[in-house]
């Protein structure tokens, strides 16, 4: 048995993992609408402008996606994110929200608004995938900010499948290690850009956890529900 959406709505489609998702459902032949605070044009498709923070903005981008399937089915990708440098001891008041509104709070706002719309009766089945991080599990030196809200992600999952628990709704979290990404690269020093350049061939492409976003709509949502997906 195979789940094949009716849409794919992508958040943070412009670069990185959520362009990979993009890209490869668009290429398998879905249907596939992109939203993202800095939008872009790319040939044929355009990834519309969206700031995943603003509940007014998330509440009518899911609204518009989802209304075009008519009662149908659609699932969610979840690429919202910024990294952040630092420990408890030096991260400022400022930074620590910055980083907890757009990793955490833009993750509440986009499961809320899916859960409503399948409530009321716009969709049938819903699924969400969020991309966490193997920080908010693990921890990540010097990162005390990106990881404490990647940890709360990962609890969003778990409570919110406590919650809702029906066949007609999955949520599921990816949570990589360091990603082959520009998002990366910006939270090393020149020391650990210098390693990971060496190291780059074998690290995981966004590529890869685009492939395993999509096998996880198609597959892995028919059994898993608040789990997280580990790929380290």
């Amino acid at each position: 048995m195979a789940i094949t959406p009716d849409l794919i709505v992508v958040f943070g489609a412009a670069g990185g993992m959520g362009r990979a998702v993009t890209d490869l459902a668009r290429n398998q032949g879905f249907r596939v609408i992109g939203y993202d605070k800095v939008p872009r044009a790319d040939g044929e498709f355009e990834v519309l402008e969206l700031d995943a923070c603003d509940p007014v903005e998330v509440e009518r981008g899911l609204s518009d996606a989802v209304r075009s399937v008519d009662g149908g089915t659609v699932a969610v990708v979840n690429a919202v994110g910024v990294p952040s440098r630092g420990t408890v001891a030096d991260v400022t008041p400022e930074e620590f929200d910055r980083v907890i509104n757009i990793n955490l709070r833009s993750a509440y706002l986009i499961t809320q608004g899916l859960v409503c719309l399948l409530q009321s009766g716009a969709c049938s089945w819903a699924g969400i995938i969020h991309i966490a991080s193997g920080a908010g599990a693990l921890g990540a030196t010097d990162r005390f900010a990106y990881s404490v809200a990647k940890a709360g992600l990962l609890g969003l999952c778990k409570q919110v499948a406590r919650d809702f628990k029906g066949d007609s709704f999955r949520i599921v979290a990816i949570s990589p290690g360091l990603v082959d990404t520009d998002f990366a690269t910006p939270m090393l020093t020149a020391e650990e850009r210098e390693e990971y350049r060496h190291r780059r061939a074998n690290s995981i492409s966004a590529d890869g956890i685009a492939e395993l976003a999509l096998w996880t709509i198609r597959h892995g949502m028919i059994a898993m529900h608040g789990g997280s997906l580990d790929v380290y």
